[in-house]
């Protein structure tokens, strides 16, 4: 694939000129607080140059560039912060106190760098996508996922009012508890989920649509009150996405609102969750959100800092993703449904189970957590040689979904799980569970085997 003369241009000069600048500070050019200070504001010029090649190439709802706004938004905004004079890198402030070394924050700053040079680097070899959606709606398909949409919804609202009255009474953590009641239901709440994707990839065209639309919103809705305002976002962007790919654009005042929006709505989630101070100053609950957002930072910092403490380190983080769904349901039960514990961390893949139960195991016991971090992950495997590799093949499987989504049904369901988890990533793992893709899987093949039989059936 040939280049554009001006993408190659601009790539070259980015990269010679981030290049000299490296080596400059790592040679004491400058003193050390000027050399950290530009380096904060190389990062994050850095990110606005990727950030804006990404929406001039692919697009504003593209998964690469919704990617890019939840990575400034967990890994970036306390840089940010920390530029203007709000807050401060070097605080170490979540379940850990001290304050975090120059040496550490280079190697925050430099794989954050080392990440978005080579995302930028594997956009100019993936041209923009312009196919639209070749897939067309299929009929049986959309009435029979309709149809388990609209059979199942009545238990989960039953499932989904006791746990917002259980965690108003008992706190957020109640839900992981064995205490809540409606454990019978809850299968009924797994198969209205697992039947969303199945759902949207048949392109509803019927009369029904909007309704079947309202309730699965409406369950989102509800489902992320219970104090978790991931369960809120993460499928809100993955409809911004699927509208995307269907050629129906989110129009920019709608999106500009949703951002300014998002610190007030977050703010009354954690209002909700943990109690304590509901800020109604706008700025004020910018500043706070940015900033409690940005943890994933401090995450990072813990990891390198704290490394050689964790039993049973490994390289291998950035695949708990795929293999800890397998342990816990199939191979490994009943080490996984002991609780946690730190026989329990030592065993697991986990970089959020590991690193918390080294910093804090009576945190860690009460279910507490810290999440993760794509980069973080990566540079787990091997260093910046890891964070390149692994961004590459990202950058391989981000294009290959965008396109194939479009022209592929099954890609389309696969979709569903992988955007949501790809933009989460910056605050978690990145695969999604391969168990909840199989189980969607079945039922849409279930569904096309039963068009398949009574279609032979009134041949017959």
């Amino acid at each position: 694939m040939l280049l554009k003369k001006t993408e190659i241009i601009l790539i070259t000069s980015i990269i010679s000129i981030y290049s000299l600048l490296a080596l400059m500070l790592i040679n004491n050019v400058f003193d050390e607080g000027i050399t950290i200070y530009l380096l904060k504001v190389m990062l994050i010029s850095m990110f606005v140059i990727v950030v804006n090649f990404s929406i001039k190439k692919y697009g504003l709802y593209s998964s690469i560039s919704l990617l890019l706004y939840t990575f400034f938004l967990f890994c970036l905004s306390r840089f940010f912060l920390d530029i203007l004079g709000l807050a401060s890198i070097n605080s170490s402030d979540k379940y850990v106190f001290y304050t975090i070394s120059r040496n550490t924050i280079l190697v925050v700053i430099t794989s954050y760098l080392v990440f978005l040079i080579v995302l930028l680097i594997s956009m100019m070899f993936f041209n923009n996508d312009k196919t639209t959606m070749k897939l067309k709606n299929n009929f049986f398909l959309e009435k029979y996922s309709g149809l388990i949409l609209l059979l199942t919804f009545p238990f989960v609202g039953i499932i989904l009012a006791n746990d917002i009255i259980n965690v108003l009474k008992n706190g957020y953590f109640s839900l992981y508890s064995n205490n809540t009641n409606f454990k019978m239901l809850s299968a009924f709440w797994y198969v209205f989920y697992f039947t969303i994707p199945v759902y949207l990839s048949s392109l509803p065209q019927r009369s029904s649509k909007t309704f079947l639309y309202t309730i699965i919103i409406i369950v989102i809705v509800l489902d992320s009150l219970k104090g978790s305002r991931g369960d809120l976002f993460r499928p809100l962007l993955f409809i911004v996405w699927f509208m995307s790919i269907n050629g129906r654009k989110l129009d920019l005042k709608k999106a500009l609102v949703f951002i300014l929006a998002t610190p007030i709505i977050s703010n009354i989630f954690v209002y909700f969750r943990e109690g304590g101070v509901f800020f109604t100053d706008f700025f004020k609950s910018l500043v706070v959100f940015l900033y409690s957002q940005g943890v994933t930072t401090v995450l990072f910092a813990n990891f390198i800092d704290y490394r050689e403490s964790i039993v049973n380190d490994t390289r291998w983080y950035f695949l708990s993703g795929l293999v800890e769904p397998i342990r816990r349901y199939i191979t490994q039960r009943s080490a996984y449904n002991a609780g946690r514990s730190e026989d329990f961390a030592e065993i697991s893949l986990s970089l959020d189970h590991k690193l918390m139960s080294t910093l804090n195991q009576s945190l860690y016991q009460d279910g507490v957590g810290y999440g993760s971090n794509l980069v973080t992950e990566f540079y787990a495997f091997s260093g910046y040689f890891g964070i390149i590799i692994l961004t590459i093949l990202l950058s391989i499987i981000i294009f290959y979904v965008e396109k194939n989504a479009r022209i592929n049904r099954v890609i389309l369901v696969v979709s569903f799980f992988w955007v949501q988890n790809l933009l989460w990533a910056p605050r978690g793992t990145l695969f999604p569970n391969p168990i909840f893709i199989g189980i969607s899987l079945i039922i849409y093949f279930s569904i096309l085997l039963f068009q398949k039989n009574n279609l032979i059936g009134k041949k017959h």
